[in-house]
């Protein structure tokens, strides 16, 4: 039995008992997360992989968000100054959520992947990094609140024997990918500018800008913590 590929889940390493419950070598274990809902029912559900989780989902909006694109295009209205002009409301705000969606889970994947990375070190580990030429310590406990996800990427990578992505084809990529998601996040000047070699976030979708999203986010995640997407690559397009 294949699992779906967004759970988290691995396989017994040898016969257990678990609450009186006989699990064999080798069986199928998925992470179960629990909720308390406010009518007071205990609700359990299969724990979601922050990596495959996201991006698949994020691939399934960009998938959309590519064919409202090339509709919204095909429907422009020609002005008499050579400009072109959206005709169809609908499917332009379709698009903008489904390419937003796109990045801002893509960028999920990789923040959940960094946090997940820190959750694994050694307790008692330490970062040393500079602020503004004053050396600061950052102890695990800190590490997921008080670093930047650069931070995270370049520093907590080598503590798990994967050398820094940073300076290599991917981080360029990442760069990238944060810059949107940043623009997206921290939305000026409600999401108009008048400079249309400069637009804002909402242009960037339009230009294409958001079209490798969930591509770059898994190339990084790749490099970074090999192993987190896996069998999925094939559906990412990597």
């Amino acid at each position: 039995m294949r699992p779906d590929p967004r759970v988290t889940y691995t396989h017994a390493q040898g016969d257990q008992n678990v609450q009186g419950l006989q699990i064999p070598d080798g069986a199928l274990v998925l992470a179960t997360g629990s909720v308390k809902l406010n009518d007071g029912r205990l609700l359990l559900y299969p724990g979601p992989n922050v990596a495959r989780f996201n991006l698949l989902e994020a691939r399934a909006h960009q998938k959309r968000a590519e064919k409202l694109r090339t509709e919204l295009l095909a429907s422009l209205r020609t002005l008499s100054d050579g400009s072109f002009q959206v005709t169809d409301m609908r499917r332009l705000f379709d698009f903008l959520s489904a390419a937003t969606s796109s990045v801002l889970m893509s960028f999920a994947a990789i923040e959940g992947v960094a946090n997940a990375l820190i959750d694994n070190l050694p307790e008692g580990t330490s970062i040393t990094i500079d602020r503004r030429g004053v050396p600061e310590i950052i102890g695990k406990g800190d590490m997921a609140r008080r670093m930047a996800i650069g931070e995270k990427l370049d520093l907590v990578v080598p503590l798990t024997g994967q050398p820094s992505p940073k300076g290599t084809a991917v981080w360029g990529h990442f760069v990238h990918l944060r810059r949107l998601r940043d623009d997206l996040v921290h939305i000026k000047e409600f999401g108009y500018s008048a400079e249309p070699t400069e637009p804002q976030a909402y242009g960037q979708l339009l230009r294409g800008d958001g079209n490798t999203a969930v591509q770059d986010a898994a190339l990084l995640i790749n490099a970074a913590a090999p192993g987190w997407v896996g069998e999925v690559s094939q559906e990412l397009g990597i």
